[in-house]
């Protein structure tokens, strides 16, 4: 039997920023409900893409969700979001614009840079929920492609201004 020879593209990108750009943590709720479980957390996922082909500047906002559960309602426990900005060597040639803020990524990069992007996160919320019972949640770890897929049919795409960095 043949194997088929997969074609690789090289990728030259770097991490230019990572910045926290929000936080939000309901001590009141974590503290006041009884016999808190944290198996009961839901974790949700947002994203927003900006990028500038020209500048080869690529930045993804992304935003993570705790929820729990309170009587009959469902409470936002934690949200935290950050802006990670990547430059990538001739993004021109590897992001393929098109209409209606749609994109095509021709070498399947995005994934790798959603892994980066949530990892910082992750990092982030270590830090900012040690100490409380919240300490015990991080971030669990996922298939970023799976993540994309999910993510980018909501995702906007948005002009980066390189002079914002």
């Amino acid at each position: 039997m043949e194997k088929k020879k997969l074609k690789t593209t090289e990728v030259q990108l770097r991490l230019l920023k990572i910045q926290e750009t929000g936080f939000f943590m309901d001590s009141a709720v974590i503290s006041t409900v009884p016999d808190f479980d944290v198996t009961k957390i839901t974790i949700e996922f947002a994203l927003k893409i900006e990028m500038n082909i020209e500048s080869d500047l690529f930045g993804l906002h992304v935003v993570v969700r705790y929820k729990y559960p309170v009587g009959e309602d469902v409470k936002k426990i934690i949200e935290l979001s950050s802006f990670n900005n990547f430059g990538v060597k001739n993004l021109k040639d590897i992001i393929e614009l098109k209409e209606n803020n749609e994109f095509n990524d021709k070498v399947g990069i995005l994934p790798t840079l959603l892994s980066i992007s949530v990892s910082s996160l992750r990092g982030i919320l270590v830090a900012k929920t040690a100490g409380t019972i919240l300490a015990d949640c991080p971030l669990p770890i996922f298939n970023p492609a799976d993540l994309c897929k999910q993510l980018i049919r909501n995702s906007k795409i948005v002009e980066l201004n390189p002079n914002d960095i």
